[in-house]
């Protein structure tokens, strides 16, 4: 007996750029910029507010450093609808919500070149190059 495809034509599916594929993008460019002395990773967390939801949050890592790893941005959003996005800037404190790709970008724009970032990348390359002499 043959199995009835109840899913219909799957293939050719246009597939979204969700929040965590924009930070896995700046997450690949972080390492770029800085000659790997720094890495960004970005890690989910399925176990949300809302089981239809996912959480992701981009970190800075440096492998220099055992893997020293600091929490720069966390976007929460539907697992449906990858938009409105919750964005949370972890190192001040501050909350936006996107309701589009562009206003998502604009704000991580915003948070990834923030001063706060600037000063946290250029000490743990300082640490990183200081720990690569030893």
């Amino acid at each position: 007996m043959t199995v009835q495809n109840l899913w219909g034509d799957l293939v050719g599916l246009d597939t979204a750029r969700t929040p965590a594929v924009i930070l896995q993008e700046q997450a690949g460019l972080l390492g770029k910029l800085t000659d790997e002395v720094l890495v960004g990773e970005v890690r989910r967390n399925n176990e949300t507010r809302n089981p239809e939801s996912f959480i992701a949050t981009l970190y800075i890592v440096a492998p220099a450093l055992q893997q020293y790893s600091v929490s720069v941005v966390r976007v929460d959003y539907s697992l449906v609808s990858a938009f409105p996005v919750n964005v949370d800037s972890i190192l001040d404190g501050r909350e936006w919500k996107a309701d589009s790709e562009k206003q998502l970008a604009d704000i991580l724009s915003e948070i990834l070149s923030s001063d706060v970032v600037r000063k946290v990348i250029s000490s743990l390359i300082a640490e990183s190059q200081m720990s690569l002499q030893d």
